[in-house]
């Protein structure tokens, strides 16, 4: 439950260049996809995760990331442009007439550990009166600064809930973006925001579990509202397949997207395409 994209005032190193990177860092891994900003033609995609048997931590995340990402990358690609989503749980989404920010250490405590190292950062996400308050990687942040002068990042909640607002807005919906073990879930009522939150799963039983009891507890009527999905899912995995049984309106986000896709074969990358979701959603 993220509100907005920051901006760092270092300025950009490499002007003439025209590609971009975006970057979705998870608490186990990342992946990046390197698109022309004109053509919107994706050039490079690749994800790397933690080995099991490595601590999951934000020093390990650096280290994994800085193999990959890095000066010669920028070259090889023509790089001069960067965003980064999170997509972790450490976060906590509050409503904006509540929130202070002197206070936001006092609202994120009771849903993550907070270290003395970490940063907090809050933003608005004006569609819903709320704000979200998450905590990025400060050495991975640090790192990236040197790294491109000036990027933008945001928690990857604040895109589904702004994407789910723009939706049917007469229809109960759920709007769900899977992940690689993690789900990200947001339910809107009208205008209203009822439910963004995240979830761990193991299995897809677990993925499809977590979705229902969500729209049972908001007590989304399971024969009128729409469940609309993206991500890591298609129509023959088992979780689908389950959640089609259960809920009558199930629909992707994505349609055919304006740009060659073709050479990404991670689903999951979808969030990453932000900046084209005008073009890419349909009327569900």
């Amino acid at each position: 439950m993220v509100t907005g994209q920051q901006r760092m005032e270092n300025k950009i190193k490499h002007q003439k260049e025209k590609n971009q990177i975006s970057i979705l860092i998870r608490q186990d891994g990342y992946s990046f996809l390197i698109e022309n900003s004109e053509t919107k033609t994706a050039i490079e995609f690749n994800n790397f995760k933690l080995k099991l048997d490595q601590p999951k931590t934000p020093e390990a995340l650096l280290a994994l990331l800085t193999d990959k990402i890095n000066q010669k990358l920028i070259e090889e690609y023509e790089i001069s442009k960067a965003k980064v989503n999170y997509h972790h749980s450490l976060f906590c989404l509050s409503p904006e007439e509540y929130f202070e920010e002197k206070s936001a250490s006092d609202f994120i405590k009771y849903s993550t550990k907070i270290l003395p190292e970490d940063q907090l950062v809050s933003e608005k996400i004006e569609v819903t009166s709320s704000v979200i308050t998450y905590i990025p990687y400060t050495n991975i942040n640090n790192y990236l600064i040197d790294l491109f002068g000036s990027f933008q990042y945001q928690h990857c909640l604040e895109s589904i809930i702004k994407i789910n607002y723009e939706l049917d807005q007469e229809r109960e919906r759920v709007l769900v973006y899977v992940d690689k073990n993690i789900v990200s879930i947001s339910a809107f009522s009208g205008k209203k925001l009822v439910l963004a939150n995240n979830f761990s799963y193991q299995t897809e039983e677990d993925l499809a579990y977590y979705i229902l009891f969500c729209i049972e507890q908001i007590g989304f009527n399971r024969e009128e509202m729409i469940l609309i999905l993206f991500g890591a899912i298609q129509k023959t995995d088992s979780s689908f397949l389950y959640l089609f049984n259960y809920i009558k309106h199930v629909d992707f986000l994505f349609s055919d997207l304006d740009f060659d896709y073709s050479t990404i074969k991670k689903q999951s990358f979808q969030l990453l395409f932000e900046e084209n979701y005008a073009h890419s959603i349909r009327k569900i």
